[in-house]
């Protein structure tokens, strides 16, 4: 799962303002995964992360996507 999160977050160091990403995954627990590396890594970055799934409050998920995650 770092393998999602090392490229982009080198990238996100050199250009905050430059990048927005998307990691599209087959399955619900593999999004939470990459999720927990990308907020483990770029924890002393401040990065917005937003996990989108199925089966989960539509609303909350929406919301999370306005504050406009990296």
């Amino acid at each position: 799962t770092i393998a999602f999160a090392a490229p982009m977050l080198t990238k996100w160091s050199e250009d905050p303002m430059g990048i927005f990403g998307l990691v599209l995954t087959p399955t619900r627990e593999l999004a939470l995964q990459i999720a927990e590396q990308f907020a483990a890594l770029g924890a002393s970055m401040n990065i917005r992360i937003a996990v989108v799934v199925g089966g989960e409050d539509m609303m909350k998920q929406a919301i999370q996507l306005q504050n406009r995650p990296h």
